[in-house]
């Protein structure tokens, strides 16, 4: 679920998955604005986790293992500055557990920049 609201706002939304990191929120693939445009936006998400291999062990014998939650939730924060071909934004994300033994969930922040020619 992704939304967004502001001043002078572009045709379409970035499409970007909230738990790569990178909150596109309209900087790709959008033409250029008429004037300025400022924005803010949110985003939440989740995903499933049925095995994650790398870190769950093989499938079909006990192996070394960590306990996976089965369901990883995300959220993103921010706004976004447009001005003719120029586009800028800056974003906050953070996830739940995606392991039983995690210490600390992932919280990281985010600026993209893009300009259109």
């Amino acid at each position: 679920m992704y939304g967004e609201f502001g001043w002078n706002l572009v045709d379409a939304l970035g499409t970007t998955a909230l738990r790569e990191g990178f909150n596109a929120a309209s900087t790709m693939g959008v033409g250029p604005v008429d004037g300025w445009s400022v924005s803010f936006f949110a985003g939440l998400g989740g995903y499933g986790i049925g095995h994650y291999l790398p870190l769950d062990g093989t499938v079909f014998k006990d192996s070394r293992s960590v306990d996976t939650e089965p369901f990883v939730g995300t959220g993103s924060l921010g706004f976004a500055v447009r001005h003719g071909g120029f586009a800028a934004s800056l974003a906050t994300s953070f996830s739940t557990d995606a392991f039983e033994t995690q210490e600390k969930a992932a919280e990281f922040g985010t600026l993209s920049v893009s300009w259109y020619f």
